[in-house]
């Protein structure tokens, strides 16, 4: 009797695991908790149980918490199975959230196994443009990002917005919800300000009707924020990861994963200046909790090892980076693949610090075959196939093969210039190692042509890279000298 009273007041308490709802749930989770514990006899009780729990692993993964949340929702989904059957619209809304779970501790075979069984589902009691429907569709699309399948995770989620859009209104939360996962799937393709766009818009109508302090708001944000890196506007970017980041620490505290994203972005806006110390006391924060939360080898700490070992590499300290990088390699081969992006920029690191300890010949034969993947994986516009480019020309140079590297700096002071702009930093360093290259053929005149327009582009963008400790002015001034001595025939 007194089972049946706790489990009728907790289930006349539970709310949703919405926002609005968190302060509530942080004195009703623990009460949540022990009805795990629960097995009353009663088909209402265990009907009772069920929504409990499906809301407590609700609650659960939107503060990070994935052990108890999959514990609970599992429970739920038995329960419901046995009351009232494999197929019903209940059961596909738990299949999907311990898929979502599964998707966040990169279980994604299993993840994406359970969302076309709930698609499936959904699609025998509701139209293709349901929203429940299109909330299923839309998990889906972002596992097939995660697992590296870029472009149909693209194609899908595009065909979702469009239907959101007609159905909910381009203001909808759901809607707008898509178009912040798209704009990710946007920097990852190198689609800069298509991203840009997209994110404006969103941060100015969830500011509107959110607040600047709900956590979509946050996030949104933050990707706006990793937008201005990737698009070398590193002051715009750090003053809004520092304001992200102080809200997010009062809101819901230093160890939350929303938290730790946003500090671990602003470490590489800080990495990106050359602010090496700042951003390895970052870093070292972040992993630290990461570990404590997620795991070893959970994608998020291996992303936060990555970025550690190249601001390492950034302080000289080539040893440390070779010997986090070595192991971290093998583990991302392992988890996700040869064909997957974060594979690859951790290849390229590795390759990089090898290269900077000049052991040329092992940097080369790891940069070559990753020119290649890169192509087929993200195309050879994307700013991060142009940026192996950039290093396989860089270990030419090296070995005095110069001729080698002037061919891939030319191609690579193209695309940069055509995809990033002439201000991006990836474009201004292509003008100034090809006029370098230039300069070691004695071909005085494009050297200082290019130097000269480095010069001017430097001057223009000091203030977002004040880091920067090249004199190039006296480099132009040092080479117009050197070309009018006569050259021994």
């Amino acid at each position: 009797m007194w089972q049946g009273h706790f489990i009728r007041h907790i289930y006349n308490q539970a709310p949703t695991g919405d926002y609005e709802n968190w302060t509530k749930w942080q004195k009703l989770f623990p009460h949540v908790k022990a009805t795990l514990l629960q097995h009353p006899d009663g088909k209402d009780a265990l009907t009772e149980v069920a929504r409990i729990l499906y809301y407590g692993a609700w609650y659960s993964i939107r503060m990070g918490n994935f052990s108890d949340a999959e514990k609970m929702v599992v429970r739920s989904l038995n329960i419901s199975k046995t009351l009232f059957g494999e197929r019903t619209r209940e059961i596909a809304r738990r299949m999907d959230l311990l898929a979502d779970i599964y998707r966040a501790t990169w279980r994604l075979t299993e993840a994406e196994k359970l969302l076309k069984q709930s698609r499936d589902l959904k699609l025998e009691f509701f139209e293709a443009d349901d929203p429940g429907t299109l909330q299923t569709m839309e998990i889906l699309a972002l596992t097939h990002v995660a697992q590296g399948r870029l472009k149909e995770g693209v194609e899908l989620l595009s065909a979702v917005l469009e239907t959101r859009k007609r159905v909910l209104g381009a203001d909808h939360k759901d809607t707008l919800t898509i178009m912040v996962h798209l704009t990710l799937m946007y920097n990852s393709q190198g689609k800069l300000e298509e991203s840009e766009r997209l994110l404006l818009q969103v941060v100015d109508t969830r500011k509107k009707t959110l607040g600047m302090d709900h956590p979509d708001t946050l996030l949104t944000a933050n990707n706006l924020a990793e937008t201005y890196r990737n698009q070398g506007r590193l002051r715009e970017a750090e003053e809004l990861q520092l304001q992200v980041v102080e809200t997010q620490k009062k809101k819901f505290g230093m160890d939350h994963p929303d938290t730790l994203l946003v500090m671990n972005n602003l470490a590489l806006t800080y990495q990106s200046q050359g602010r090496f110390p700042e951003a390895e006391e970052l870093q070292l924060q972040v992993m630290e909790s990461q570990k404590k939360n997620l795991g070893m080898d959970h994608p998020r700490v291996l992303i936060t090892m990555n970025n550690l070992a190249v601001t390492y590499r950034g302080q000289g300290r080539l040893k440390e980076a070779e010997e986090l990088q070595l192991p971290l390699v093998q583990t991302q081969k392992k988890k996700l693949g040869m064909n997957h992006l974060e594979t690859l920029v951790a290849i390229n690191n590795l390759a990089v610090t090898i290269q900077s300890q000049g052991r040329l010949r092992e940097a080369e034969d790891l940069q070559l075959p990753l020119v290649d993947a890169a192509k087929r994986l993200v195309g050879a516009e994307h700013p991060f196939a142009i940026k192996i480019m950039d290093n396989l020309a860089r270990t030419y140079s090296m070995q005095d093969r110069i001729e080698d590297a002037t061919e891939i700096r030319i191609r690579v002071l193209e695309l940069a210039t055509a995809k990033l702009g002439e201000a991006h930093p990836s474009t201004m360093k292509a003008l100034h190692d090809l006029a370098w290259a230039r300069k070691r053929r004695h071909r005085y005149d494009d050297a200082i042509a290019l130097m000269k327009k480095y010069v001017r582009l430097k001057k223009a963008t000091l203030d977002q890279y004040p880091f920067e400790t090249i004199n190039p002015s006296e480099a132009v001034i040092q080479w117009e000298l050197e070309s009018k001595i006569p050259r021994c025939s």
